[in-house]
């Protein structure tokens, strides 16, 4: 039984992390008003019984996100300000008092703050857990709980997608729901800026007319909606080009929407890398060599988007192959790595090729390699890269929505001659050929892989190439600006 002064001290720790059962909200510091579209995504998993998981890299606003649907469950749904509770478990607090500190907690909610026996409840309660494999235990500790079947809601979130989908594996089978959080899409960077709903009713469009196209097996509807979108955008052409440079330098990471010292935001971007390294990497996975892995991921990201085969990597950190494919895994599984196979029906053939390795986000290559900023744009190959992996990030991101239930997968393909398609998207059992061309003027000779690939892989409807400007379609090939793919995705 907790002691009288260490329930005392758990009630205050619960009020000063809860200051809407004062106020009747929360502060505009915590949940700031912009609302990027996976908020509502998490705002409608709040209706099921089954615990939802946000997950995602750190510093993407996951938390941010949960108290945004925290204001918006006190202002839309009128809840008894209460019958909300947020724990942060990384307070200092919950950690020394083990995964037992969760049921403390929710003993000291219900018999001070609530003052309604669980089973007596007429309403449901909302438990935000933040940061929650910080605990040992938690995932027996929240199954649990969730398995009383009592008028109890979690939301729970973390930074190691790895040691939340061990847990749920372990322990919560049927029993959560999982929502990744990634650093904002280009769309959503659009709308914080411009303050413009029109961006996000363009990517919804744009969105439906790709599948339609997929579904017919002709790109005619996706190129009527791409004009479409392009006049409507004409007007705002130059400030979306203009937020674009920027998004290739920095990304969709929220702490950057209004930074404009890049040399600080590159600091930043090494720092994060520091963290996976120390609280993710280290923690949960048996890393024997910290350094060579520290200097896989700088290769990667001074190559991202290229051909790797894991014995030419291997020689290059100084590691065997079997441990460069384990700590690929291991960086995949905290999305810090994209792993790209060679598209081809024979899964024996495919293990022998090339892989194309890519930073999930291309933020965090600048900030590896000490490019954030205008200087990328005068080392051709290494934005022609960083392109690419912008592209492929927005390309993944698409096949989530559009593959719902399954684990989005990148290929890539090379003819006969030896010319790559750089990306390959798979949907359904339809291959969408997508090459990557940031240039003034697509060539003959830019489309030959991908026709050849069309000709091929009888699935595949038509194929796609990202250009700098250049809007049309030929050779069932439609060509897409930069900007209106990652709308799109």
């Amino acid at each position: 039984m907790m002691s009288a002064k260490g329930e005392a001290q758990l009630l205050r720790m619960l009020t000063d992390q809860n200051p809407w059962w004062a106020s009747g909200r929360v502060p505009d510091v915590l949940a700031p008003p912009f609302r990027r579209k996976d908020f509502y995504v998490l705002r409608g998993g709040l209706s099921t019984e089954r615990i939802t998981a946000v997950v995602g890299p750190r510093q993407v606003g996951k938390t941010v996100l949960l108290y945004q649907t925290i204001q918006d469950v006190l202002a839309a749904d009128r809840k008894n300000p209460r019958n909300v509770l947020f724990l942060a478990m990384d307070f200092p607090q919950m950690q020394t008092g083990g995964g037992d500190a969760v049921t403390a907690a929710l003993e000291v909610y219900s018999e001070r703050i609530v003052a309604t026996p669980w089973r007596e409840l007429k309403d449901t309660c909302y438990v935000f857990l933040d940061e929650i494999a910080k605990l040992p235990d938690w995932d027996r500790i929240l199954k649990g709980w969730y398995d009383r079947k009592l008028p109890l809601k979690f939301v729970i979130s973390d930074s190691s997608n790895s040691a939340v989908r061990h847990g749920i594996e372990t322990s919560l089978v049927g029993r959560c729901d999982v929502q990744l959080v990634l650093p904002m899409k280009f769309v959503d960077v659009l709308m914080f800026h411009e303050g413009r709903e029109d961006y996000n009713d363009v990517s919804l469009s744009l969105r439906k007319a790709f599948a339609q196209s997929v579904e017919k097996g002709s790109p005619d509807g996706l190129l009527r909606a791409l004009r479409l979108a392009s006049g409507q955008l004409a007007p705002f052409e130059r400030r979306v080009k203009s937020r674009l440079q920027q998004y290739l330098y920095t990304g969709g990471y929220p702490e950057f929407l209004r930074v404009e010292n890049l040399n600080l935001a590159g600091r930043r971007l090494r720092e994060y890398v520091d963290l996976i390294f120390a609280r993710d990497l280290l923690r949960f996975f048996d890393v024997r060599n910290p350094r060579a892995l520290s200097a896989m991921v700088g290769l990667i990201a001074d190559q991202t988007g290229q051909r790797f085969d894991y014995t030419t990597l291997a020689k290059s950190v100084n590691l065997s192959p079997q441990v460069v494919r384990e700590y690929l895994d291991y960086l995949e599984s905290v999305l810090v790595v994209t792993r790209s196979e060679f598209w081809t029906k024979s899964r024996a053939s495919r293990v022998r090729k090339q892989r194309k390795l890519y930073m999930a986000n291309a933020a965090l290559a600048n900030g590896l390699t000490g490019n954030v900023g205008p200087q990328v744009l005068h080392e051709p190959s290494y934005f022609g890269r960083l392109i690419e992996t912008v592209v492929a990030d927005h390309a993944l991101r698409l096949l989530f929505v559009m593959n719902p239930g399954q684990s989005p997968e990148l290929f890539y393909w090379r003819n006969y001659r030896g010319q790559e398609v750089d990306i390959i998207l798979r949907l359904g059992k339809r291959a969408i050929p997508l090459e990557v061309k940031y240039q003034e003027q697509v060539t003959p000779a830019d489309r030959r892989p991908v026709i050849d690939f069309l000709n091929e892989e009888k699935s595949a409807p038509f194929g796609i190439i990202v250009t700098k400007d250049e809007l049309g379609a030929s050779d069932n090939i439609v060509a897409i600006p930069l900007f209106l793919f990652l709308l799109l995705a």
